[in-house]
């Protein structure tokens, strides 16, 4: 079964109805056997319902606030349910009612039952997580954060997404898995505490790093020599054409002395003499000349001759560039002897990575591409490759060849090539239905020659390359030893990985930075813990680590030992102090971010976004009312913008049709929209406060429908509201207290921030 199985398929010949509540209000679905289940799966998200088919089931959950009721026989027959549906009593904040069909339904192979499956609400006790500490470094600050007996998955996500770091419970077959994606300045980490230690990331990150992304690196610069000729036109300069000759530089400037029918003339030629104005001063003396492809003539009809020992300029010496001699012609004339062309060499400066390019024997694995299937299309024609991490790309290379003889693979320049020798052939690459993550590692894309290419180039390191591996980086092989970061001294042995080494640097005080390596550009990135202007203190050692990776230029004696040594400072961005007088008191700030214990007024923290040069800023400080009602106009406006565009996609004609998930964020987007929060706030909802909604068509189940409850803002309303009491909007749309603290609550923006955030989160989300 899927989402295109119709219900006559699945055996029910008459229509039957889905009863249910939504928002204390009954609805009643109508299904006919043309109808499909992804027909039903939209009907009930239009009710806030979710459901989804997987592995010839179909799984629907209801919650608090929209539930089924009842179902006919009929449709749980098609649909293989045998659970009775609730009747919406027993439904609570933390119990969802799941309908799932015991066995799959005709002509599936197997079933998959997901049992225990991790949820928000299953509590970390139950996972084995002990109670205690554990550490969050956000920006290089290290916190202290604290798991309690009663943690569930859910408020410990929470705390981490304050964060910046976005967690996603992923269900998989009959297994679940919490991923966590940090925004490049933020992680967790073990807790040093010998006592009250939590066992939280050895449970749930048994493989974490603690690795950073931040925005300094070495730098590996390359030098190529390109030359350029450029013919010469009549706007043309004839000092472009100056040649340097020994010690001195042979200069069309000066004069030329000519003959013309017996008679001496003599033009001047200045510094900015083109050949056009050159040809004029000839034609004003009965010469006539012309350029033509890139050669200079002058007519011989009026017995014309150069005079040589009167002539200073360099255009007549067969050194030079332009070369004006006289030709032997039967209409006899002057002419240069070789097109007149200027010749440019430039020295190109590019920053290359550290590490070398991939090659043909290079692993998958290094580049993280995992085990599964991966689909070439040629000229339309699927063929499916199977792929295993322990390949090299030579082997998918002869893995194609044996689908499609005349497609190959190779690097041009650090990038994957799927190609055919066939002229007029075309290859792409990548399917939906792929089961490894090959396409989005490369991102293979065609391009105009109809080949397939990765959008970027691919590396032969990563953080699992041992460091001394030979082959490994454009400058040498890395030698075993150590380095200095800071005041912390780095080891190296032959047994050390890239990651060994960023571990010892972000989990050293002493080194006062945080490291990384940047897959993208082949490169190892570090970043100060201190803002402001100050260098962080690279220094070489025993190890070339430095020298390789482009953060040292050192000079060895034969046995290794230090010679000469600098730190190459402009690979670093330094940071400025903020100077700032504020009431005429002078304040030096290492942040941009001026809080209350710097500036002495209390309640205040002051953003700096740009140099005043001198002038005073006036800061007003009061409740801006105006600004916030236009911000939930705003919000508005672009939630019904994307309801209305979600509803066209995953309409029956949409091309994101069969896109489940996508439904399930705009059901939860929705929900939280028009749903009501606990506590005892004075505003339940946003209808309270100016944020209307209108209701669903019940008779409609097509996500076509443009009635589909829109939202409308009442400024008026809102303005009334938050005169009322600006502390309780506050509080329903962004929550009260400290995350997780007694008496703390969630607004409903915070939640709806929670939902778009884990759908767009890098890796585990579900846009890419």
């Amino acid at each position: 079964m899927t989402g295109e199985t119709t219900f006559a398929q699945l055996g029910m010949t008459s229509d039957q109805t889905i009863s249910g509540i939504r928002n204390g209000k009954a609805f009643s679905i109508t299904v006919t056997s043309a109808d499909t289940v992804g027909d039903i799966i939209n009907a009930l998200a239009e009710y806030d319902i979710n459901a989804s088919v997987r592995g010839g089931k179909i799984y629907i959950n209801g919650n608090e606030d929209a539930y089924i009721t009842s179902m006919s026989n009929d449709i749980k027959s098609a649909l293989g349910i045998t659970a009775n549906p609730g009747n919406g009593t027993s439904y609570t904040t933390t119990t969802i009612k799941t309908y799932e069909n015991t066995s799959a339904t005709k002509g599936t192979l197997e079933q998959i039952t997901i049992t225990n499956a991790m949820t928000r609400d299953t509590k970390l006790a139950d996972l084995g997580i002990t109670s205690g500490e554990f550490n969050i470094w956000n920006n290089g600050v290290k916190y202290k954060a604290l798991i309690s007996s009663d943690e569930t998955v859910g408020s410990f996500m929470d705390t981490l997404a304050k964060f910046g770091i976005q967690a996603a419970i992923i269900n998989n077959g009959n297994s679940s898995t919490l991923q966590i994606t940090g925004n490049g300045d933020a992680y967790v980490a073990k807790s040093a505490s010998t006592t009250n230690a939590s066992n939280v990331v050895d449970v749930l990150f048994p493989s974490a790093n603690n690795n950073t992304t931040y925005n300094y690196s070495g730098i590996l610069q390359s030098f190529s020599t390109v030359t350029t000729n450029s013919t010469a036109t009549e706007d043309t300069l004839l000092s472009a054409f100056d040649t340097p000759w020994g010690g001195t530089t042979l200069k069309a400037e000066g004069k030329l002395a000519l003959s013309i029918d017996g008679k001496n003339r003599i033009i001047q030629i200045t510094e900015t003499e083109t050949f056009g104005s050159l040809i004029d001063k000839l034609d004003k003396i009965g010469v006539e000349a012309s350029l033509i492809g890139g050669n200079f003539y002058l007519s011989g009809m009026n017995n014309v001759s150069i005079i040589a020992e009167q002539t200073t300029s360099s255009i007549i010496n067969p050194n030079a560039s332009i070369k004006l001699a006289f030709q032997n012609h039967i209409d006899n004339f002057l002419e240069s002897t070789a097109a007149i062309e200027k010749t440019t060499t430039t020295v190109e400066e590019s920053t290359l990575s550290a590490s070398n390019y991939a090659d043909l024997n290079t692993k998958l694995g290094t580049l993280n591409i995992s085990d599964g299937t991966f689909s070439i299309y040629r000229n339309g024609q699927k063929a499916t490759i199977n792929v295993d991490s322990e390949n090299t790309f030579d082997d998918i290379r002869s893995l194609i060849s044996a689908k499609f003889a005349d497609v190959d693979l190779k690097f041009e320049d650090g990038k994957l090539v799927i190609y055919s020798k066939t002229d007029g052939v075309e290859v792409k690459a990548g399917a939906t239905t792929d089961s490894s993550n090959l396409l989005s590692i490369t991102g293979l894309t065609m391009d105009e020659e109809g080949r397939s290419v990765s959008a970027r180039q691919l590396f032969k390191v990563n953080e699992n390359s041992l460091v001394t591996q030979a082959g490994l980086f454009r400058e040498g092989n890395i030698t075993a030893g150590d380095f200095t970061i800071g005041e912390q001294v780095i080891n190296i042995d032959n047994n050390s990985t890239l990651s060994d080494i960023i571990t010892q640097i972000n989990s050293s005080e002493k080194a006062n930075a945080t490291a990384y390596w940047d897959s993208i550009n082949g490169r190892l990135v570090i970043k100060s813990r201190t803002t402001g202007a100050a260098l962080i203190n690279i220094e070489a050692g025993k190890s070339n680590f430095t020298d390789i990776l482009g953060f040292t230029d050192t000079q060895r004696y034969t046995d290794g030992s230090i010679k000469t040594s600098r730190m190459i400072t402009e690979t670093q961005n330094l940071g400025d102090n903020a100077n700032v007088s504020i009431n005429g008191t002078q304040i030096t700030s290492t942040s941009n971010t001026l809080t209350s214990d710097i500036t002495r007024i209390k309640g205040l923290t002051i953003n700096l976004n740009g140099l005043t040069n001198g002038s005073a800023v006036n800061l007003k400080v009061e409740k801006d009312k105006e600004s916030i009602s236009n911000a939930l106009n705003d919000i508005v406006e672009s939630y019904n913008e994307l309801m209305k565009n979600v509803d066209e996609a995953i309409a029956k004609d949409g091309a994101l049709h069969n896109q489940t998930t996508l439904k399930i964020i705009r059901n939860q987007i929705r929900s939280m929209m028009t749903s009501s929060i606990n506590g005892d706030n004075t505003f339940k909802n946003l209808d309270s406060i100016g944020i209307s909604v209108s209701a669903a068509n019940k008779s409609n189940i097509s996500t076509s429908n443009e009635n589909i409850i829109n939202l409308a803002f009442d400024k008026e309303k809102f303005l009334k509201a938050f005169d009322a009491d600006d502390k309780a909007v506050k509080e329903l749309l962004i929550g009260k207290g400290i995350l997780n603290a007694p008496g703390s609550t969630e607004g409903v923006f915070t939640k709806v921030e929670n939902i778009v955030e884990n759908a767009l989160a890098s890796v585990v989300g579900y846009f890419s």
